[in-house]
Parts: structure tokens; sequence; C-alpha cells
């Protein structure tokens, strides 16, 4: 089993006790490569938004619609952050995000949507692939954390990204009835003694 138990000598008091994986699966993302994460996927919708603003105010000519679609096409062909590398999936997920969005580009009937409002819904398009991807890079980073946490018989805090250790519901549920409210809280203090 993996996780937090309860252990009672026959003579003492009952305590939580962690059990752990003897091989770890992959090693924890760092908050700093999350937060790494966080700033470059920012950068690149910030980077769409003023392509959007400096090369497509109103309707496009045809010289015009050709340069915001070059800059867009360069903008998707950017190499992946270096922090994607080190987490399994993520690299394959933000090329899939570069694929799809340069895939939008080039389909886009460029001569017969030029005017303002095609424009706009291009970028909100673009941006609506950009968020998606995020999330979905998100999740994948916060559900490696998970699996690493409980591979180490801890769980997952994902507001400090850290692991720490802590009963689930169930097994806080059969403390309270057998040792009662006070003494689980005083044993979850004293694991949380040792976790840090």
């Amino acid at each position: 089993a993996v996780g937090v138990g309860i252990a009672q000598q026959s003579a003492g008091e009952p305590h939580y006790i962690s059990y752990q994986l003897d091989a770890s699966v992959e090693g924890q993302p760092s908050q700093s490569q999350y937060s790494e994460l966080d700033v470059a996927t920012q950068s690149a919708a910030e980077r769409l938004e003023q392509l959007f603003k400096s090369k497509a105010s109103g309707s496009l000519n045809t010289r015009r619609a050709d340069a915001l679609k070059v800059a867009l096409l360069r903008e998707y062909q950017r190499s992946a952050p270096d922090a994607l590398a080190q987490s399994p999936g993520a690299l394959s997920l933000y090329q899939r995000w570069q694929q799809d969005s340069q895939s939008l580009v080039t389909r886009w009937p460029w001569a017969s949507r030029r005017n303002a409002k095609d424009i706009a819904a291009l970028r909100r398009a673009l941006l609506a692939k950009h968020q998606y991807y995020t999330d979905q890079l998100s999740q994948l980073l916060s559900a490696q954390a998970q699996r690493y946490c409980q591979s180490q018989g801890e769980s997952f805090d994902a507001l400090r990204w850290q692991c720490h250790l802590q009963a689930d519901d169930e097994i806080q549920q059969i403390c309270q009835q057998a040792y009662g409210s006070n003494r689980c809280e005083a044993m979850q203090a004293e694991i949380d003694a040792k976790g840090e």
C-alpha cells in the first residue's frame, strides 16, 4: 500500500505512518519549471496579441494579409522553451499546439477573409488554441507531480507545489471513529512535523 496509514503499538498511542513505493516514478516537476513554463505560455500569448495589433488593424489588403500570415507562421516555428524538454509529454504537447496553429493559419482563406471581423475571428481561434494547450500543459505537469507525490506515499499540494504527508479522507474517518478528532489532529501534527 502507498500513502498514510495508522499504526498502534500494543502499549502506546496510535500514530500515522507513511508507505512509499520502492521504485519511484518520474521525478516531480519543480515549481521553478512550472513557473518558467507559465511565463513562456504567457509570453507566447502576448506576442500573438502584439502581432495582431501591429499587423492586423482594420481590413487587410493582399500585402498586409501576406505579412500577417508570414509573421504568424514564423511565430509558430519558434523553438520550444528548455523547460519543456525536462517534462515527459510536454514537448510533444507544445509541438502539437504549433502544428495545429500553423494548420489553421495556412488553411485560412486569406484571399476572401481579410476584413476586420474575419481577422478578429482568426485571432480568437488562435488564442483559443493557445489557451487549450496551455491548460493541457498545466494539467500534464500537475498530474506528473501528483503521481510523484503518490509514489512517495504523500499528497500533492498544488498551491505550494510540493508533496506532503496527509491521511486521505477514508483513513481520517477511520481514525476519528476509532480514536476521536483530537487524537487524529495530534497524529496529523506529528506527521507534519516529521515532513518538515
